[in-house]
């Protein structure tokens, strides 16, 4: 047989054939059941020794809030799983009885969710006990979450409570009709100021007013007219006076002049004849008269009349400076009118503007109460969906026992402890022969 397994273990050969490794299984074949059968006996003692292990587990749902308008959880679940695993998993495991000391936790978290396993591998007589701590912990964490809820739902409860007394105070009449009184009086003086302005029979009274005042200053222009004519038709009157004066007075000198001459004339006649004497009595006598009623005309002429032309000029002055004043006072009052009529429309668009002002403030006012109405009553309603949207932390699945052990069954095991048996008795023959074939190499080269 040696002669016939030389051709493996030559170095020359660069195949190896089916035959040849079947005949070194069948050479070494012991090796192969030996170590089978080990294997099998080894992996039968570990499933008669091996204690039953049965999985606890439970699902635990992490609560969830509305908090600064965003949908959040209570906890992060990997805040959570770090939690159960560095704090409250230590703290019970820490309580529990030494006879108990082998149970553990094993926490995991499924990405994107909000869910937390709880698993623990324990024995059979160790299942309640095991049921009983992961109730313990879930109820631990339930509490802590409930405790986050509460912290919350007060500041809720608090923000919900103002803006109600907010909707409260809003809908209160009375608190409102102040303002909306001084804008409706506003509104109602601007209307009135504006019908006061549009009034025709204000407007025409005032029309008529000023018409008749205008009709006065021009009646007082004519009158001053009319007196400038009369003081015109004087002054020609004086003229005339004066004229005349003159021709009176050329007339006077002339006749004294004739009456001096005569009674010169009679002087250098016969003196001691009566009747001369009573003529150039007569004539002197006539002669101080015209001289008399000379001086008097010359007085009239050259004083009074002189006068009463002064006079006639200056009342003709003060009459055209009167007149003047007149017409300045008739062409400011026709300037007054037009300004007047253009202030009136100025002032009535104005007080249009003004009414429109009002108005749009009581509007604004109006529509910022309703928006501040809308405003809570939106508040409120998300207040209440934060409140309905609030959920407590829960355990979905609570603690069971797997039906089945998770440790593999006895059949499993020696099924597993068959195919590794015969792996390892193909590794044992073909390690034997490396060695055969190693020291009969060895021995041909000494």
């Amino acid at each position: 047989m040696s002669d016939q397994i030389s051709p493996l273990s030559s170095s020359s050969q660069d195949e190896v054939s089916l035959i040849d490794i079947w005949l070194t299984m069948v050479k070494h074949q012991k090796i192969f059941w030996w170590l089978s059968a080990l294997t099998i006996f080894c992996g039968f003692l570990f499933s008669v020794l091996r204690p039953t292990l049965y999985t606890v587990s439970s699902m635990i749902k992490i609560g969830s809030l509305i908090q600064d308008g965003v949908y959040s959880h209570i906890e992060n679940p990997a805040t959570v799983k770090a939690k159960l695993e560095q704090a409250l998993g230590p703290s019970i495991l820490a309580e529990i009885k030494p006879n108990q000391s082998q149970i553990e936790f094993s926490f995991s978290v499924p990405k994107n969710s909000n869910l937390v396993f709880i698993q623990s591998q324990v024995r059979n007589e160790d299942v309640s006990a095991a049921i009983s701590l992961q109730k313990d912990l879930i109820a631990r964490l339930i509490k802590d979450h409930d405790q986050i809820l509460n912290v919350h739902r007060l500041k809720i409860e608090a923000q919900s409570v103002n803006a109600v007394e907010q909707l409260r105070l809003l809908n209160d009449e009375r608190l409102q009709l102040p303002a909306k009184t001084a804008l409706q009086a506003d509104i109602q003086n601007a209307k009135s100021e504006l019908n006061r302005l549009t009034d025709p029979v204000i407007l025409a009274q005032k029309k008529k007013d000023m018409d008749i005042q205008h009709e006065i200053e021009k009646q007082k222009l004519d009158s001053l007219k009319g007196e400038e004519i009369k003081l015109g038709q004087i002054s020609a009157t004086v003229e005339v006076a004066k004229n005349l004066l003159v021709r009176q007075i050329a007339e006077l000198k002339n006749q004294i002049e004739q009456s001096a001459e005569l009674s010169g004339t009679i002087a250098k006649t016969d003196s001691g004849n009566p009747q001369t004497l009573m003529l150039l009595l007569i004539t002197n006598n006539e002669l101080g008269q015209n001289r008399n009623r000379l001086a008097a005309l010359e007085e009239r002429l050259l004083v009074t009349l002189e006068n009463d032309k002064l006079e006639l000029q200056n009342a003709m002055e003060i009459n055209r400076r009167m007149q003047s004043h007149q017409a300045n006072i008739i062409t400011r009052m026709e300037y007054t009118v037009k300004v007047d009529e253009i202030e009136n429309r100025l002032k009535k668009a104005g007080q249009v503007i003004e009414v429109a002002k009002a108005e749009a403030r009581l509007s604004e006012l109006e529509a910022l109460h309703e928006q501040k109405l809308a405003d809570i009553q939106l508040e409120i309603s998300g207040y209440q969906a934060k409140f309905k949207d609030m959920v407590s932390t829960q355990a979905i699945t609570p603690p069971l026992r797997s039906q089945t052990p998770t440790s593999l069954s006895m059949t499993g095991t020696m099924m597993i402890s068959a195919l590794l048996g015969v792996c390892l008795g193909i590794v044992g023959i073909f390690s034997q022969a490396f060695i055969e074939n190693a020291r009969t190499a060895r021995t041909s080269g000494a």
